[in-house]
């Protein structure tokens, strides 16, 4: 059986900001290396999450985009699968994608 860990985020980013999670340690979690991340937006900024990934847990290359410019008006999104670059070590990078104005984010991370 395959165990589901869900792992919560949350970040406030100022206009233009960007912001980090917690380093998610994969080689103590990550079995079939299926990721879902669900999240909310608040403000009137726009969100870009990416997942970065490292093997060194210093050096960190960014994935493709999980959702690229999303709004609060948008609303809580449905879970949205994505696939990093085989890795040992992740973060999700937060980026107040419009420039004008501040956003806050919290989710979770899903992966089995």
């Amino acid at each position: 059986m395959n165990r589901i860990t869900e792992i919560p985020f949350s970040m406030s980013l100022a206009a233009s900001a960007t912001g980090y999670s917690d380093v998610i340690d994969l080689t103590t979690i990550a079995s079939s290396y299926v990721f879902s991340a669900q999240y909310t937006v608040t403000g009137t900024g726009t969100v870009t999450l990416t997942p970065m990934c490292s093997n060194d847990g210093i050096n960190y290359v960014a994935g493709t985009a999980i959702v690229t410019a999303y709004a609060a008006a948008s609303g809580t999104c449905l879970p949205d699968t994505f696939t990093p670059p085989l890795c040992k070590f992740m973060k999700i990078r937060a980026v107040e994608a419009g420039g004008a104005a501040a956003a806050a984010i919290t989710g979770v991370i899903c992966i089995q």
